[in-house]
């Protein structure tokens, strides 16, 4: 329904998928629990590996990269600093009432996680038709590899 309306599917697939794990999943038996679970964390396994092998291929195979290295530079420094801007100082805001408090090795570790790379190239890969959308998935795509190899 999402495409058809000229809308991103992958959103629509990420949200269908969150609003029917709640029901599925709680009615399904032990057994069926366990399998399903093994089944999924092996496509996940499977799907995450085949992405980040397409993201490495495309950085020498596609013809539609645009290497704009200020625009690469500032967005790599905006997404610092908008990482550091959120997690820590509202990581704090919540550790006013909480028990128990968010520890800074916690904080740390979303600070350097971010999102998962497979949504950000999906939704950058969608439209390349201006230059700018091309500069955009240049630096998703580097911004993605580098991830995949600090992961190992």
């Amino acid at each position: 329904m999402a495409e058809a309306a000229d809308m991103t599917g992958t959103v629509a697939v990420l949200f269908c998928g969150i609003c029917q794990a709640h029901y599925t999943y709680n009615n399904l038996l032990a057994q069926s629990r366990i399998a399903t679970k093994s089944f999924f964390e092996l496509l996940n396994f499977l799907s995450e590996n085949f992405i980040f092998c397409y993201i490495g291929v495309s950085m020498f195979t596609f013809d539609h990269l645009n290497w704009d290295v200020g625009f690469i530079s500032i967005a790599f420094v905006a997404i610092i600093v908008g990482r550091f801007m959120n997690i820590y100082p509202l990581s704090s805001l919540l550790n006013i009432g909480r028990r128990p408090k968010i520890p800074t090795n916690f904080m740390n570790m979303l600070f350097f996680s971010g999102l998962r790379g497979a949504m950000a190239f999906g939704l950058a890969i969608r439209n390349t038709s201006s230059d700018s959308r091309k500069a955009i998935l240049t630096t998703t795509s580097l911004k993605n590899k580098n991830k995949k190899q600090s992961e190992f």
